[in-house]
């Protein structure tokens, strides 16, 4: 079951779409990033809870639009 974080990425409009790199471990130095939109990643809502390394952290959106990541 993938989720919505492995689907590809939508390209920013003007923009021509960024090459994903699909190999857990495989990026290279200089290699381009995988992009992925704040809307998709929030899904709607102002906060997310990111789970690293026994860690959890927090992505929230500000009311001006900003991001903000918290411990």
């Amino acid at each position: 079951m993938k989720s919505d974080c492995d689907a590809p990425a939508e390209a920013p409009v003007g923009r021509e779409p960024v090459a994903e790199s699909r190999a857990a471990g495989s990026e290279q130095p200089g290699a381009t990033p995988r992009v992925v939109t704040s809307e998709r990643l929030l899904g709607g809502a102002t906060q997310l809870a990111i789970l690293h390394d026994r860690t959890l952290y927090f992505l929230r959106q500000t009311r001006y639009g900003k991001l903000i990541l918290t411990k």
